[in-house]
Protein backbone atom coordinates (compact mmCIF):
# COMPACT_ATOMS: atom_id res chain seq x y z
CA UNK A 1 0.00 0.00 0.00
CA UNK A 2 1.01 3.46 -1.08
CA UNK A 3 2.49 5.60 2.08
CA UNK A 4 0.14 8.00 3.72
CA UNK A 5 1.18 11.81 2.84
CA UNK A 6 0.10 15.25 4.65
CA UNK A 7 -1.37 17.90 2.85
CA UNK A 8 -1.59 21.45 4.63
CA UNK A 9 -4.97 22.32 5.88
CA UNK A 10 -5.40 26.09 4.28
CA UNK A 11 -7.27 29.10 4.86
CA UNK A 12 -8.58 30.97 2.20
CA UNK A 13 -5.43 29.60 0.30
CA UNK A 14 -3.05 30.42 2.91
CA UNK A 15 -0.79 28.57 5.27
CA UNK A 16 -1.58 30.17 8.76
CA UNK A 17 0.68 31.77 10.37
CA UNK A 18 3.12 31.30 7.67
CA UNK A 19 4.69 33.30 4.14
CA UNK A 20 3.28 30.49 1.24
CA UNK A 21 7.11 30.55 -0.76
CA UNK A 22 8.33 29.13 2.42
CA UNK A 23 11.53 27.20 2.79
CA UNK A 24 10.72 25.22 5.35
CA UNK A 25 10.80 21.66 4.36
CA UNK A 26 7.87 20.50 6.37
CA UNK A 27 5.62 23.37 4.93
CA UNK A 28 6.47 22.85 0.85
CA UNK A 29 4.15 20.21 0.42
CA UNK A 30 0.46 20.00 -1.40
CA UNK A 31 -1.80 22.12 0.12
CA UNK A 32 -5.77 21.79 0.81
CA UNK A 33 -7.92 24.15 -0.49
CA UNK A 34 -11.34 24.18 0.27
CA UNK A 35 -14.45 25.65 -1.83
CA UNK A 36 -16.33 27.05 1.07
CA UNK A 37 -13.38 29.85 1.44
CA UNK A 38 -14.34 30.75 -2.40
CA UNK A 39 -17.37 30.23 -3.41
CA UNK A 40 -20.07 31.66 -1.42
CA UNK A 41 -22.65 34.40 -2.40
CA UNK A 42 -21.21 37.39 -4.96
CA UNK A 43 -18.00 36.15 -4.17
CA UNK A 44 -15.84 36.10 -7.59
CA UNK A 45 -16.68 32.96 -8.26
CA UNK A 46 -20.34 33.59 -7.66
CA UNK A 47 -20.16 35.49 -10.90
CA UNK A 48 -20.49 34.66 -14.52
CA UNK A 49 -17.31 36.31 -16.03
CA UNK A 50 -14.79 34.74 -13.89
CA UNK A 51 -12.18 32.76 -15.28
CA UNK A 52 -9.26 32.61 -13.05
CA UNK A 53 -7.54 29.90 -11.33
CA UNK A 54 -7.27 29.09 -7.69
CA UNK A 55 -4.15 28.66 -8.04
CA UNK A 56 -3.41 31.68 -10.14
CA UNK A 57 -5.57 33.64 -7.41
CA UNK A 58 -3.78 32.56 -4.50
CA UNK A 59 -0.54 33.04 -6.04
CA UNK A 60 0.80 29.10 -5.72
CA UNK A 61 3.75 27.86 -7.05
CA UNK A 62 3.56 25.42 -9.73
CA UNK A 63 5.15 22.31 -7.46
CA UNK A 64 2.62 22.57 -5.20
CA UNK A 65 -0.54 20.43 -5.38
CA UNK A 66 -3.89 21.33 -4.97
CA UNK A 67 -6.58 19.34 -3.78
CA UNK A 68 -9.54 20.97 -3.41
CA UNK A 69 -12.30 19.68 -0.71
CA UNK A 70 -14.98 20.34 1.20
CA UNK A 71 -15.29 21.39 4.98
CA UNK A 72 -17.96 19.21 5.18
CA UNK A 73 -20.76 18.23 2.57
CA UNK A 74 -20.37 19.07 -0.62
CA UNK A 75 -23.59 19.78 -0.93
CA UNK A 76 -23.95 23.05 1.83
CA UNK A 77 -20.89 25.03 1.80
CA UNK A 78 -20.21 26.63 4.99
CA UNK A 79 -18.65 30.19 5.22
CA UNK A 80 -19.04 33.69 6.88
CA UNK A 81 -21.18 34.80 4.87
CA UNK A 82 -24.08 32.14 5.22
CA UNK A 83 -24.67 28.61 3.30
CA UNK A 84 -24.35 28.11 -0.08
CA UNK A 85 -26.06 25.37 -1.93
CA UNK A 86 -24.27 23.52 -4.08
CA UNK A 87 -25.43 21.00 -6.87
CA UNK A 88 -23.41 18.54 -9.00
CA UNK A 89 -23.53 20.32 -11.59
CA UNK A 90 -22.39 23.71 -10.61
CA UNK A 91 -19.82 22.10 -9.31
CA UNK A 92 -18.58 20.58 -12.05
CA UNK A 93 -18.50 23.75 -13.78
CA UNK A 94 -16.84 25.65 -10.91
CA UNK A 95 -13.99 22.51 -10.80
CA UNK A 96 -13.40 23.79 -14.72
CA UNK A 97 -12.55 26.96 -13.53
CA UNK A 98 -10.49 26.43 -10.16
CA UNK A 99 -8.54 24.00 -11.91
CA UNK A 100 -7.35 22.32 -9.05
CA UNK A 101 -4.48 19.14 -9.42
CA UNK A 102 -6.96 17.00 -7.34
CA UNK A 103 -10.78 17.16 -5.54
CA UNK A 104 -12.98 14.78 -4.02
CA UNK A 105 -15.88 13.45 -6.25
CA UNK A 106 -19.44 15.22 -5.55
CA UNK A 107 -21.41 11.54 -4.60
CA UNK A 108 -18.51 9.48 -3.71
CA UNK A 109 -15.89 11.64 -1.77
CA UNK A 110 -13.15 10.04 -4.02
CA UNK A 111 -10.06 11.98 -4.89
CA UNK A 112 -10.06 13.01 -8.54
CA UNK A 113 -7.00 13.70 -10.36
CA UNK A 114 -6.86 16.16 -13.09
CA UNK A 115 -3.32 15.20 -13.63
CA UNK A 116 -4.07 11.84 -14.77
CA UNK A 117 -7.73 12.27 -16.93
CA UNK A 118 -9.85 12.34 -14.18
CA UNK A 119 -8.96 9.14 -12.88
CA UNK A 120 -9.45 7.56 -9.37
CA UNK A 121 -6.35 7.72 -6.61
CA UNK A 122 -6.60 4.98 -4.44
CA UNK A 123 -5.88 7.15 -1.72
CA UNK A 124 -8.48 8.39 0.47
CA UNK A 125 -9.09 11.58 2.13
CA UNK A 126 -9.25 12.12 5.71
CA UNK A 127 -9.24 15.08 7.99
CA UNK A 128 -7.76 13.57 11.20
CA UNK A 129 -9.74 14.79 14.33
CA UNK A 130 -6.60 14.05 16.25
CA UNK A 131 -3.20 13.41 17.09
CA UNK A 132 -3.66 9.89 17.73
CA UNK A 133 -5.83 9.92 14.54
CA UNK A 134 -3.76 11.06 12.26
CA UNK A 135 -0.62 8.56 13.58
CA UNK A 136 -2.21 5.88 13.06
CA UNK A 137 -3.47 6.46 9.52
CA UNK A 138 -0.24 7.59 8.78
CA UNK A 139 1.24 3.77 10.09
CA UNK A 140 -1.73 2.39 7.95
CA UNK A 141 -0.76 4.11 4.69
CA UNK A 142 -2.88 4.82 1.57
CA UNK A 143 -4.16 8.04 2.84
CA UNK A 144 -4.24 11.86 1.64
CA UNK A 145 -4.25 13.94 5.58
CA UNK A 146 -5.20 17.30 6.19
CA UNK A 147 -3.97 19.23 8.67
CA UNK A 148 -6.69 21.66 10.33
CA UNK A 149 -6.08 19.60 13.74
CA UNK A 150 -2.76 20.98 13.86
CA UNK A 151 -3.61 24.42 12.76
CA UNK A 152 -5.80 24.34 15.70
CA UNK A 153 -3.36 23.13 17.98
CA UNK A 154 -0.89 25.83 17.17
CA UNK A 155 -3.93 28.26 17.82
CA UNK A 156 -4.31 26.92 21.15
CA UNK A 157 -0.46 27.62 21.91
CA UNK A 158 0.78 24.02 22.15
CA UNK A 159 3.40 21.99 20.34
CA UNK A 160 3.36 18.31 19.36
CA UNK A 161 5.38 16.16 20.86
CA UNK A 162 6.75 12.61 19.13
CA UNK A 163 8.47 10.10 22.18
CA UNK A 164 8.55 6.69 22.13
CA UNK A 165 6.31 5.95 19.06
CA UNK A 166 3.67 8.39 20.74
CA UNK A 167 2.06 11.83 19.73
CA UNK A 168 0.83 13.89 22.12
CA UNK A 169 -0.04 17.80 22.87
CA UNK A 170 1.50 19.53 25.21
CA UNK A 171 2.42 23.13 26.17
CA UNK A 172 5.04 25.65 25.20
CA UNK A 173 8.48 23.55 25.80
CA UNK A 174 12.61 23.99 24.41
CA UNK A 175 12.66 22.60 21.19
CA UNK A 176 15.62 22.55 18.76
CA UNK A 177 14.17 21.43 15.45
CA UNK A 178 12.51 25.02 14.14
CA UNK A 179 14.81 27.46 16.26
CA UNK A 180 16.58 27.99 18.93
CA UNK A 181 13.74 30.00 21.18
CA UNK A 182 13.97 29.27 24.71
CA UNK A 183 11.16 28.12 26.48
CA UNK A 184 10.22 31.94 28.38
CA UNK A 185 10.59 34.30 25.65
CA UNK A 186 8.57 31.37 23.11
CA UNK A 187 5.92 32.25 26.06
CA UNK A 188 6.05 35.11 26.17
CA UNK A 189 6.06 36.16 22.42
CA UNK A 190 2.82 34.10 22.47
CA UNK A 191 1.17 35.73 25.60
CA UNK A 192 1.01 38.81 23.67
CA UNK A 193 -0.11 37.01 20.47
CA UNK A 194 3.45 37.96 18.48
CA UNK A 195 3.29 36.00 15.03
CA UNK A 196 6.62 35.19 15.29
CA UNK A 197 5.50 32.60 18.24
CA UNK A 198 2.70 31.22 16.17
CA UNK A 199 5.28 30.90 13.12
CA UNK A 200 7.57 29.18 15.63
CA UNK A 201 4.92 26.94 16.50
CA UNK A 202 3.78 26.21 13.61
CA UNK A 203 7.07 25.19 12.11
CA UNK A 204 7.95 22.85 14.92
CA UNK A 205 3.91 21.24 14.18
CA UNK A 206 4.34 20.24 10.73
CA UNK A 207 8.52 19.36 11.43
CA UNK A 208 7.10 16.58 13.63
CA UNK A 209 4.53 15.89 11.61
CA UNK A 210 6.87 15.14 9.01
CA UNK A 211 8.86 13.36 10.90
CA UNK A 212 5.94 11.13 11.61
CA UNK A 213 5.39 10.12 8.10
CA UNK A 214 8.75 9.59 7.56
Amino acid sequence: MAKSKYLISTVTGQIPNIVLHTETDSLKGGLILYLDDFLYKDSIYDTQNCDISLRELCAINKDREILLAFKKSPKTLFSKRGNFKLSKERYSQILKIMKPDFYLDYSTLEIISTLENNSKLEYKFVEPKDCNEFYELAKKGGYFLGTNFANEITKNKQMIKFENNKLEVVDAFDCTCCGDLEKEYLGYLLSINEINGFTYLTTHNYNILKEVIN
